[in-house]
């Protein structure tokens, strides 16, 4: 209830567009900015872009849209992208706010005429698991509410609320391996369907960690704490950190990356935690509830380009699955066994609490009485309480 007085309307915009547009941008040799009580209400394309400076703070804003379509720059298959705020550098060699960058106590909603049934319905599909929207015909826009990349220092973000993005509620790609990014005590609620972006199984993703997506280099530490993620509609995930996309000198796997004290709800989910190609990742005392078809997955994959993609020395111990169901096979998992994204026999999936992959190794895994695993991976160390 706490709306700010100043209010920031766009009106009139031609659609699809192909130019990137920003409302507000923070650029400037050693400034120190902040974004403050501002209620921004609908945008195209990203509405606060925070590029170099000293510093930075976005603080107590509130910036809504009716919904995400129609909004969106336009990237062909990759469909229309809508972003609330984005803080990262200007340029691969160039990084952005080396005083840091805290992003605290903002409001952000891409659907807020979802309350009032105003959410766009394709006769009902969109609630089967094998469902795809066609993101090229602009069926869905993929949303993300924030975006944080090529940042060099400090960035914090803390005790926002995130509503109804469709893709990623926060998502940190290509930082620095010096980057040091803290995401602490947010709120992610999606009530709206995904957009199963980048050809993503995953419908969305609460919080999206991974290095080397669109530009070769090896992340930083980054710490996800005391957030609680909500997601209602079908095949959505909680947390996911992954390693390299890309395949380039220069690529590698984030430093370090911890996962710990989250409330993860997924009504009808996909995964609770996913770690991919990726090393070292602590997740520990998170409660994960809900339907899922697994609750924790550890995969790699084979190295490609003379890198290191599988996931090794992964720490997974003291997680609550005591309200979490694992989901029967059905038609989308079992027509997906390919030992990356489902296990199994061919043409029937296995779920399970907990699911290794062949490219796995020298993981620890603590689970509970009763609690299912699938261990395809190398010398793992399973201990069950």
């Amino acid at each position: 209830n706490d709306i700010p007085d100043t209010k920031v309307y766009k009106k009139g915009w031609n659609f699809p567009f192909l130019s990137q547009e920003f409302l507000l941008t923070v650029g400037g040799d050693d400034i120190d900015v902040t974004i403050e009580n501002i209620h921004i209400e609908n945008f195209n394309g990203t509405c606060l872009r925070n590029r170099h400076g000293n510093s930075v703070t976005i603080r107590k804003n509130r910036i809504t849209l009716e919904s995400g379509l129609g909004r969106g720059l336009s990237f062909g298959n990759w469909g229309d992208h809508v972003v609330g705020i984005t803080s990262g550098g200007e340029s691969m060699d160039k990084g952005s706010f080396p005083g840091g960058i805290l992003i605290e106590d903002n409001y952000l909603d891409f659907g807020v005429s979802f309350a009032r049934g105003g959410f766009i319905s394709n006769k009902g599909f969109e609630n089967s698991p094998d469902y795809r929207p066609d993101l090229q015909k602009h069926e869905a826009a993929v949303c993300v509410g924030i975006l944080l990349n090529r940042n060099l220092g400090n960035v914090v973000v803390r005790n926002n609320v995130i509503r109804n993005m469709n893709s990623r509620g926060i998502l940190v790609a290509d930082n620095w391996a010096s980057s040091d990014i803290s995401i602490i005590k947010n709120t992610i609620i999606s009530e709206v369907f995904g957009a199963y972006p980048y050809n993503s199984p995953m419908a969305g993703v609460g919080i999206f960690i991974q290095n080397a997506w669109t530009e070769p280099r090896s992340g930083g530490r980054v710490e996800v704490a005391d957030n609680k993620i909500v997601c209602t509609k079908v095949n959505y995930s909680g947390i996911a950190v992954h390693g390299p996309a890309m395949y380039q000198d220069g690529a590698g796997k984030l430093e370090e990356c911890i996962v710990r004290d989250n409330e993860i709800e997924l009504e009808d989910g996909y995964i609770g935690v996913q770690i991919r190609k990726s090393d070292s990742t602590i997740v520990k005392n998170n409660k994960v509830s809900g339907r899922v078809y697994y609750g924790l997955q550890i995969s790699g994959s084979k190295n490609r380009g003379g890198i290191d993609l599988t996931s090794h020395g992964n720490i997974f111990k003291e997680n609550d699955l005591e309200k979490l169901v694992i989901k029967e096979p059905d038609e989308d998992s079992d027509g997906n066994v390919n030992g990356y994204t489902f296990t199994g026999e061919e043409g029937k999936s296995k779920p399970a609490h907990i699911w290794l992959n062949p490219y796995a190794s020298h993981n620890v895994i603590q689970l509970e009485a009763g609690q299912t695993i699938i261990d395809e991976g190398k010398n793992t160390q399973t201990k069950r309480l």
